[in-house]
């Protein structure tokens, strides 16, 4: 039983009352912004439409006032075995945490788009940079083309894809492949670092021993 007397119970249920108004007023105000104040881990991350970002296997770069997220965008129903990459899907923020998506800038299915890229049996973890001596945007993304090296299929040789853009945003057009880690089998799963001088260095799983080089 409350032993409170009845004026400091109607002032503890005030502030309780004020407290929950303020924090839904708070949420009506986000929710009809767009904006969110928090993401939880293992749940979808909603994009500024309200939709989960799609953007897989990504990297995150600064350049001027904004971030852009990079990430293969899965096509959903579909497995990785059925070819569920649509391509690079780019999102913005200015918070890191509020992003908008601007959609693929570098399609599977684009018109003209390279035969090694439509019949890729694999095409993820993009990353991005930008390359100040050309004023271009490079791209490093993990390949499996239709056929490798010495006629074999499947995933016996991992590339390293490249592809470019004089903006951010895109389009990144394709520039070709080649092995990474030193290794006539290629890399597989990788992150690049680009340091203050403009150097990149590619840390890789080298194939076929699964050895991690640089």
């Amino acid at each position: 039983m409350w032993n409170y007397p009845l004026v400091m119970m109607t002032h503890l249920i005030s502030r309780i009352l004020r407290t929950l108004l303020a924090s839904s007023f708070g949420l009506l105000v986000s929710a009809l912004s767009g904006q969110i104040s928090s993401f939880t881990p293992g749940q979808p991350w909603p994009d500024s439409d309200g939709k989960p970002i799609n953007a897989h296997g990504f990297s995150v770069i600064r350049y001027k006032d904004r971030y852009y997220w990079y990430g293969s965008q899965k096509i959903p129903g579909l497995t990785e075995s059925q070819k569920n990459e649509a391509g690079v899907s780019c999102y913005t923020s200015t918070d890191l945490l509020n992003w908008k998506n601007h959609g693929l800038v570098f399609s599977v299915r684009s018109d003209g788009q390279h035969e090694e890229i439509t019949k890729a049996g694999i095409l993820d973890r993009p990353k991005v940079f930008f390359h100040p001596p050309t004023k271009k945007f490079v791209m490093h993304f993990k390949l499996y083309p239709p056929q490798a090296a010495g006629d074999t299929k499947g995933t016996d040789v991992a590339y390293v894809g490249t592809a470019t853009s004089r903006s951010p945003l895109g389009p990144f057009t394709y520039e070709g492949k080649y092995t990474g880690a030193n290794s006539p089998k290629g890399s597989g799963d990788f992150g690049i670092y680009q340091d203050d001088k403009g150097i990149f260095w590619h840390i890789a799983v080298r194939k076929p021993d699964k050895i991690l080089v640089c």
